[in-house]
């Protein structure tokens, strides 16, 4: 999500937690995110922004954040596209945001920007007309999806999912208020942050050197505007200095490596005995497929970033809107570890603050860059910019996360219905009755407790966590909270022993290591009688059932003996003379001769 293929930058660290609340929590009304299982872990504590277990009345862990947030400046928000669970934080997050800032102030309104990945920065005309539409709701956003995909159609997002949270940006804008002055809230006005796609692909594909590069960003600069124009101050951050005629965007090697992991899987957060200098091609200056690849994300970044940072000058300059703050959704991708995105701002404001010609510009830039490079802070006072600091939110889909505690659960029933009931339950069970110990289990999960409290071990080195904050979800769609499931859990909570993980099993080390080597036994069962003959008549009545045919059994010859499978690709990827065919998971490899 959120990278090429298809989604902080902060001087700190993240060893102290937030300060003390001092203001009173602010209350969100009933959302979706009372019907699923999810939990919202802090970096800085290594634990959930709430202990308490979910019910209708206790605070819920969006309420904390928000209230944890509320203070920020800036705040990126790195999401799985189009994913209806996330969505529904980042609304009731908006919501309660824009709720917090809509206190009537005795100095000047706030504001809160929402700048989205979805949309591209040529979208901007589309999302001011969007905001200004006098038509109902259903109306307004059909209009919005239209000319999203017939009049622009670069970027392709599924933003059906999104409708709610657009449609309360829309309602609180003074040209179409529907709900500001009536609830409270501040304006919040949409913006698009990306380059459009097709430009991305363009650097990639269509510019192999110096010279072609040079063409295309003096036009994606002067002619079109996505980024900074030669002789500006923020131009000095834009390209890695590696020789006077190099058109590389400026990177570093933690981004690249984080960026080839994505790809490739690889693990950046075990530990390593080795500083990593030398491990992997992370020049900047190559024209390998990778080097590419990565150039094109770290346009898409440059454009958000300079946008982003271009976006809170402008506001930081014009004493009405000084105190706005400023919301970054993009694919987690663009945000992790404080590089991307959120290292593009720091850059662009850096040289702003270094180069302008404009004193009172060069001094805003400054407090600005020194702003958003600190955590958040509760205070009363706002200070001259408004908000002070800076934070992250990423996601995680709970199976990733714990993925030990689903194969587990999985494995307790023959049946698969069963098993899947079974597993609900028992999900559900302790995050209702014991969030506390869910939490314990999750960020003991190598998913989470890399990325999020080891990123500093392995061969990058982050100098941050993947977020500050991690939004973990369940996304299986039957396993839904109801009612009862909260009444049934309250009862449950009475219990003075408290509950006691039901994946846990005092000899799980044993158990663990038995199922291992039990099946670590059946596979080298299987390698060593690989190459004896097994049963072709056999083999031949099964693969027939899954649509393979005579001639298919005549064309392999003696290796029909071993012929097996669950299913036939063929049937299905209809595949043409000339393509080319990438076989994963091929066994014999039967099927690629195929």
């Amino acid at each position: 999500h959120g990278m090429v293929l298809l989604h902080h930058c902060h001087c700190h660290g993240r060893s102290a937690p937030l300060s003390p609340l001092s203001t009173p929590l602010m209350k969100l009304d009933e959302s979706e995110m009372n019907r699923f299982v999810h939990r919202i872990l802090r970096a800085s504590t290594a634990s959930s922004v709430t202990s308490s277990a979910p019910s209708r009345q206790n605070t819920s862990s969006v309420e904390q954040l928000v209230n944890q947030v509320k203070n920020a400046k800036l705040l990126y928000f790195g999401e799985f596209h189009s994913e209806p669970r996330i969505v529904s934080l980042q609304t009731d997050l908006v919501k309660g945001w824009a709720k917090c800032l809509g206190v009537p102030s005795v100095v000047r309104p706030k504001r809160l920007h929402l700048i989205m990945e979805h949309f591209s920065v040529d979208m901007q005309e589309l999302l001011d007309r969007f905001q200004g539409l006098q038509k109902d709701d259903d109306e307004a956003f059909d209009e919005l999806l239209r000319s999203y995909k017939d009049d622009y159609g670069t970027e392709g997002h599924d933003l059906k999912p999104y409708r709610d949270l657009l449609q309360f940006c829309r309602h609180t804008t003074t040209s179409n208020n529907i709900i500001s002055n009536e609830g409270g809230y501040c304006e919040v006005l949409l913006h698009g942050g990306f380059i459009p796609r097709d430009h991305a692909a363009r650097l990639n594909k269509e510019c192999p050197d110096d010279e072609s590069k040079r063409l295309f960003f003096e036009e994606m600069s002067n002619q079109r505007g996505y980024l900074p124009k030669e002789g500006d101050a923020m131009y000095n951050a834009l390209f890695a200095k590696q020789s006077d005629s190099s058109y590389n965007l400026r990177g570093s090697r933690q981004h690249r490596l984080l960026i080839q992991s994505l790809i490739s899987g690889a693990d950046l957060y075990s530990p390593t005995d080795t500083d990593g200098e030398g491990d992997d091609d992370v020049s900047v200056n190559d024209e390998t497929p990778m080097s590419r690849l990565y150039q094109a994300q770290l346009l898409k970044d440059h454009t958000m970033g300079y946008r982003i940072a271009s976006l809170m000058l402008d506001h930081a300059t014009n004493e009405q809107h000084c105190d706005d703050r400023y919301l970054i959704i993009a694919g987690f991708g663009h945000i992790k570890h404080c590089l991307g995105v959120p290292d593009c701002v720091n850059g662009y404001l850096r040289q702003e603050a270094l180069g302008h010609s404009d004193e009172y510009r060069r001094a805003v830039a400054l407090d600005l860059l020194v702003n958003v490079s600190r955590p958040p802070i509760d205070t009363q006072q706002s200070g001259k910019l408004g908000g002070v600091g800076s934070t992250s939110i990423g996601c995680q889909m709970l199976y990733e996360a714990y993925l030990e505690l689903i194969e587990a659960l999985q494995a307790t029933n023959d049946d698969e219905e069963g098993a899947d009931r079974i597993k609900h339950q028992k999900i559900k069970g302790i995050y209702l009755q014991n969030p506390t110990l869910l939490d314990e289990y999750i960020l003991k999960s190598d998913e989470v407790s890399g990325p999020f409290l080891r990123f500093a071990d392995g061969i990058a080195g982050f100098e941050n966590p993947c977020a500050d904050y991690l939004f973990i979800y369940d996304e299986d769609d039957e396993n839904i909270i109801s009612d009862s499931d909260l009444i049934e859990s309250h009862v449950h909570s009475t219990n003075d022993e408290g509950l006691k993980c039901p994946f846990h099993n005092q000899n799980d080390s044993t158990v663990n290591k038995d199922a291992k080597n039990e099946t670590l036994e059946a596979y080298e069962q299987v390698g060593k009688t690989a190459g004896l003959k097994g049963n072709s008549a056999r083999a031949r009545a099964i693969m027939s059932m899954l649509g393979y045919t005579a001639d298919d059994f005549d064309y392999l010859g003696d290796d029909v003996y071993n012929f097996q499978g669950v299913a036939n690709p063929h049937n299905v990827a209809k595949i043409k003379s000339g393509e080319t065919v990438l076989d994963i998971g091929s066994g014999l490899g039967i099927d690629s001769f195929l």
